[in-house]
């Protein structure tokens, strides 16, 4: 289990840049979990450099970012809840986001459970929900149910979304979804790389983006 961190994102002093050419997704398409993760890593990385010291940003449009200051969240990844002790672990972290005023919202970013069963979602839901701000998941492969017609039906049925788009304070976020099956080694579904890529199409280019 991993505690929680903090995204900062200082809107005053970074631009934002992000170039993706949608032809891509036919390779992307061939993505693992991992590789899309680390992509999308390496995007924001790209994107939160200072404009000065990148090439890139030479390139880049105005951006209107409406709001001064930073904009700040916390993130937690792989629970994997199993029981009650481990609810207690995630209660800690819970504890120290409450404590933090400056946090505007929580993302869990995959492997809530251990199992996917409808039980551990149910500990996640109640650890979770004692989060004063916001709080937006996307599940992982430990959240997929194996033996069931749908792998997703014990998670959507506690926390709906399996993928996710929200504004926030001038900020575009877009939690997706890259399961492709309960094993690392899948590649992600055609219908989540459909779906990021409509969610694309219709950004706002002058709004910055967190890809999650």
């Amino acid at each position: 289990m991993r505690t929680q961190s903090s995204g900062h994102f200082q809107s005053k002093h970074h631009t934002p840049f992000f170039a993706w050419d949608t032809r891509g997704l036919k390779q992307a398409m061939k993505w693992t979990r991992r590789e899309f993760v680390g992509a999308a890593g390496l995007l924001a990385l790209a994107g939160c450099a200072r404009v000065k010291q990148s090439r890139i940003g030479k390139l880049a449009p105005d951006l209107d970012f409406r709001k001064e200051g930073p904009l700040r969240f916390a993130a937690l990844n792989d629970l994997h809840l199993l029981d009650s002790r481990s609810v207690g672990i995630v209660g800690r972290a819970v504890n120290a986001i409450n404590n933090d005023e400056d946090i505007a919202f929580t993302v869990v970013l995959g492997d809530l459970t251990s199992h996917g069963t409808l039980r551990e979602m149910n500990l996640v839901r109640h650890a979770l929900g004692r989060l004063e701000k916001p709080y937006f998941c996307i599940p992982g492969p430990h959240d997929l149910a194996v033996g069931t017609e749908d792998p997703y039906t014990f998670y959507r049925r506690v926390f709906k979304k399996s993928q996710w788009k929200m504004n926030m304070e001038g900020w575009a976020f877009l939690g997706v979804d890259t399961c492709g099956g309960r094993e690392e080694s899948l590649p992600m579904s055609e219908s989540n790389l459909e779906w990021f890529d409509i969610q694309l199409a219709h950004l706002d280019p002058k709004r910055p983006l967190v890809v999650l």
